[in-house]
């Protein structure tokens, strides 16, 4: 993916001030500093935040655009031939939320807590709690932003600071990524604007009090009078850990509407952008997480991801990359947080958030260093683009140094090399070489109750890092994809948590993969769920392996045969256990010796289960090696990221590494340690990077 201006086809490779207060003037003199060296660099594209708090006053028949135009000025003015994205957040100001406490959020676990809305960091204070905030059901929110909105891109655009602007990020939501207000901890919104929109969706979908009577399993049930499922039902569970969609349907209707509503508002400003800007224009918004969501998808999750995927009003999406700490560190994969390979899919734009700031390293700190190539060439490998978003620029409270996190003359000359290298390459055809394909599926992540455990993160962190650690090339997918993938070139397909699988989705799981002898590898509870009720039997259907329910409290202490490999597991219900004559064993129970993963050889493709989430790296590359898989390098377990091109590597500790190209030559090189090195794909020659 490209951003192409005028005809000029520019790498998306972004330099942004962060939304602070410290950090965000672009006009004050650190900032023009940065911005310059970063435009010497070779960099053309940038982001400044605006929010309504900034032009929106209390009193004021119209906009003040002053901040507004003073931020764009500001890279103009260190910037020359610059390129700007607006990130305008929609938020409510404070004053307003004060205004119109009809139109808040309510909370389930307590009430509306005020907060101080003098905030001296950040716009966002408050974000995180239930504070006050306006309903994402806010009809009254919606019309009176929407009208600001329109209002500011019509001023905008008459200015001759407009001359630089290509594009709009809308951002509303916690942090302005769309989740919904306080949702990491607390359980919104219970309050009388969301109850009313709840109850319209409920007449879209029933039409009548019969049929939501029947679907409720409650005959007192009626569309009028339908309230927002207490806190109680949104942790109950009705199998173990899982909740059931027939048996506590009230609860997945308001997931789905509360996750329907948010994107109805995100999508109502896009198109008011759309609509007004006079010129072709990127629109963008955070959308997409799955990836270390806290263990909270159905409070903070982007549920609705098809949907915006396929929106016409939205050009780009972007995510921050994982805080998962062994994809965030110093020798992990800098995994996004967003499924980038379904956005390329789309023939959408996907661009990373680079936001290291809270690792605490100097500007030049070699650890630093590495971490932030990887983290910025990973995406552009994946086809895609990012931003640099600077947290250490402007002193306190961040307290970091004046020249920001990539101010330094080393971390400057990284990015110079990395413009340049894939400006130059531009136009060279890229392609995926991925025969790893990884399925996950946000229904599924609806059914595990919200918390820590490992049926969320053991499934969609700590595995997907251990995928990216077992030397091959992978690419990640939605299930609902499936029927648009051409999955010829995947020898292994890992369905990671896969908990929902309809019986259309297995038939055609069934007609597409199971066969030219692909491994078909599940991960805990394939199938349990046909998009209706539980059933532990269902897990055989779908994989072909048969399994039975044992008496168990649901810890499982699992040892892999081959690999040695241990992995506890505590509390997962219903116990699971592998009971298929069969079936090859390829990890017991400690305990008690009952098989927990095995493989079975099925009518042209091998089927893998294991009944608890599969996790640790060695794991994985037995399984892709077995599958055969193209493993780049088996020297420990690293990241590895390639495409026709390129070879990524990326390591903490340094030493000589073994790369297999596809080709079938092996070259060696030597890695400091920490480093990032990225050698060309077809010869093995350093392109780039960090070599002894």
């Amino acid at each position: 993916m490209v951003v192409e201006v005028d005809g000029e086809r520019l790498v998306p490779y972004f330099y942004a001030l962060t939304h602070s207060y410290a950090g965000r003037k672009s006009w004050e003199p650190e900032k023009q500093a940065i911005l310059r060296q970063m435009h010497e660099a070779g960099v053309r594209l940038f982001q400044v935040d605006v929010y309504f708090e900034d032009i929106w006053l209390p009193g004021r028949p119209e906009l003040d655009m002053t901040f507004a135009l003073d931020m764009i000025r500001g890279v103009q003015t260190a910037a020359p031939g610059g390129l700007v994205v607006v990130r305008i957040h929609t938020n409510a100001p404070f004053w307003w939320n004060e205004a119109h406490p009809e139109e808040w959020v309510g909370f389930a676990d307590g009430p509306v807590d005020h907060q101080r809305s003098d905030d001296e960091w950040s716009h966002e204070a408050g974000d995180l709690e239930r504070s006050p905030r306006p309903s994402m059901a806010s009809r009254v929110w919606r019309q009176e932003a929407g009208d600001r909105l329109t209002e500011f891109l019509t001023r905008l655009q008459a200015t001759p600071e407009a001359q630089c602007v290509i594009g709009f990020h809308v951002a509303s939501g916690i942090f302005g990524e769309w989740h919904y207000w306080g949702g990491v901890e607390h359980e919104p919104d219970t309050g009388p604007t969301m109850t009313a929109e709840f109850r319209r969706w409920l007449e879209a979908k029933y039409g009548s009090d019969a049929a939501l009577a029947a679907a409720w399993r409650d005959p007192r049930a009626t569309l009028a009078s339908a309230e927002v499922p207490d806190m109680a039902a949104r942790t109950a569970t009705t199998l173990g850990g899982f909740r059931s969609p027939a048996d506590q349907r009230p609860l997945f209707d308001y997931t789905e509407c509360q996750m329907d509503t948010v994107v109805d508002a995100m999508e109502g400003f896009c198109q008011i952008v759309r609509r007004t800007w006079p010129t072709p224009t990127l629109v963008g918004v955070f959308y997409g997480y799955f990836h270390m969501m806290f263990c909270r998808h159905a409070v903070l999750g982007h549920l609705r991801v098809e949907r915006v995927l396929d929106s016409p009003w939205i050009d780009y999406y972007s995510a921050p990359q994982s805080y998962w700490g062994g994809s965030r560190d110093v020798g992990g994969s800098g995994l996004s947080r967003g499924v980038v390979d379904a956005a390329t899919r789309a023939g959408k734009l996907w661009l990373d958030e680079v936001d290291h700031g809270q690792l605490k390293k100097g500007v030049d700190d070699p650890e630093y260093l590495a971490i932030t190539r990887r983290s910025t060439v990973a995406p552009l490998l994946r086809g895609q683009g990012h931003w640099l978003y600077d947290f250490g620029i402007g002193g306190p409270p961040m307290g970091h140094e004046a020249g920001g996190w990539w101010g330094g003359p080393k971390a400057l000359a990284y990015v110079r090399e990395e413009v340049a290298a894939f400006q130059a390459a531009i136009d060279a055809p890229r392609e995926s070489v991925a025969d790893v394909l990884v399925l996950w599926d946000y229904d599924s992540a609806m059914l595990p109750r919200n918390g820590w455990s490992s049926l969320v993160y053991g499934q969609l962190d700590s595995a997907a890092e251990d995928i990216l650690r077992a030397g091959a090339a992978v690419e990640e997918h939605y299930l609902f994809e499936l029927e648009h993938l051409d999955v010829s070139r995947y020898r292994a397909v890992v369905f990671g948590n896969t908990h929902l699988i309809t019986p259309s989705q297995l038939d055609l799981i069934r007609r597409k993969l199971a066969g030219e002898g692909r491994w078909l590898i599940f991960s805990g509870y394939p199938g349990l769920c046909d998009g209706k009720g539980l059933d532990p039997q269902r897990i055989a259907d779908v994989t072909g392996i048969g399994v039975r329910v044992r008496e168990s409290d649901g810890s499982v202490a699992l040892r892999w045969h081959d690999e040695g490999f241990r992995a506890e597991f505590k509390e997962l219900l219903p116990a699971i256990v592998v009971d298929d004559v069969g079936a090859t064993p390829l990890a017991t129970d400690e305990a008690d010796g009952a098989t927990i993963a095995a493989r079975k050889e099925l009518a042209g493709y091998c089927s893998v289960l294991c009944t608890e989430p599969i996790t640790g790296p060695a794991v994985f590359r037995s399984l892709f090696r077995q599958a055969g898989c193209h493993l780049y390098c088996e020297d420990g377990y690293e990241p590895v990221w390639a495409d026709s091109r390129h070879v990524l590597l990326h390591t903490a500790t340094g030493g000589e590494r073994k790369v297999r190209l596809r080709n079938g030559a092996v070259v060696s090189v030597q890695l400091p340690g920490p480093a990032t090195l990225v050698l060309d794909a077809q010869t093995g020659e350093a392109i780039f990077g960090d070599s002894n």
